[in-house]
Formats: C-alpha cells, sequence, structure tokens
C-alpha cells in the first residue's frame, strides 16, 4: 500500500471531508437503503472546530475521512469513509488500525459504532478488524432496517 498519513482536520479540510463522505456513502447506502446516510450530508465545521474529524492522506490528496464522537467511557466511530475510488485498497482498515493506535494513546478503553444491517461489507470490515457484535435493534426512522452495534475493546499500550 502507498504511505498514507492521518492528522487532525483543519476548516481547509471542510470541503474535502464532506465531498469523501458525500462520495463514500451515496453509491454504497443509496441503492442498498434508499437513502443517504447523515454523514453523507453532515455539516462537518462543528465536527472539526471540536478536534473530532481526521483526514487520511495520499500523496497530499484526502482519500478519507474519519469522524469520532467522544463519550465519557468510549470512544464512537460515527463515520469512517473512503474515497471509492480507493476503496479496496486497504485503506479502510489502515484508518480503524489508526484508530485503536489514537485510542491507547488517549487511555480509550473501547470503540464502538453501529452500522446498517444491510451493509454486508461494513460488518465484514469491522469483523475482521476484532470489533464484534453487541446489539442489533430497529432502526429508529427506516422501517424494515436494522442498526448492527460493534465494539473493540482496546488493549493497554504495553499489554499487546
Amino acid at each position: 500500500m502507498e504511505q498514507l498519513s492521518l492528522r487532525r482536520a483543519t476548516l481547509d479540510d471542510q470541503h474535502a471531508v464532506s465531498v469523501v463522505s458525500r462520495r463514500a456513502y451515496e453509491p454504497a447506502y443509496f441503492p442498498l437503503i434508499g437513502a443517504l446516510p447523515r454523514p453523507a450530508t453532515e455539516d462537518y465545521e462543528p465536527w472539526i472546530r471540536d478536534g473530532l474529524v481526521w483526514v487520511c492522506e495520499a500523496k497530499n490528496s484526502v482519500v478519507g475521512a474519519l469522524i469520532i464522537k467522544k463519550h465519557a467511557d468510549f470512544w464512537m466511530i460515527w463515520s469512517l469513509a473512503v474515497d471509492p475510488t480507493r476503496q479496496g485498497q486497504g485503506i479502510g482498515m489502515w484508518l480503524i488500525e489508526q484508530t485503536k493506535q489514537i485510542a491507547r494513546l488517549n487511555s480509550v478503553r473501547t470503540l464502538r459504532l453501529h452500522t446498517n444491517s444491510k451493509m454486508a461489507s461494513n460488518l465484514a470490515l469491522y469483523q475482521r478488524a476484532g470489533f464484534y457484535q453487541t446489539e442489533i435493534v430497529p432502526h429508529p426512522s427506516r422501517v424494515d432496517h436494522e442498526l448492527v452495534y460493534m465494539q473493540f475493546d482496546v488493549e493497554e499500550p504495553n499489554s499487546g
């Protein structure tokens, strides 16, 4: 895999984060669920201002975005998006591994996320990355859809 870098997003990255998110979610979700999920249309300015957005770059171009929502006892991967022209190259898994490392460095013990049960490729990626399913619940706004909640237990920096 080519050289990737991860850094916190700045306001100058807002447009790139929005474009990558929309491009990643639209073709993956719309055909399966008939709608765009919130990360595809979100205003990322407040998230960036709060330091919750990271961008993945390859050759000085944003190819992915990671949005973390911090809670008192865990971090939620709120969105992980990879530009569709770059999917299948290991960037998503690389972003997950970087997220685990950032969590370890910040003494975060648990990472959580959720995805639509119809997103088989997402479920497979997260399972390969060591996440396990914690519950399945009806989607709050989409009939006949379910949300799959998953978790990863982050080991201590010196325990692995």
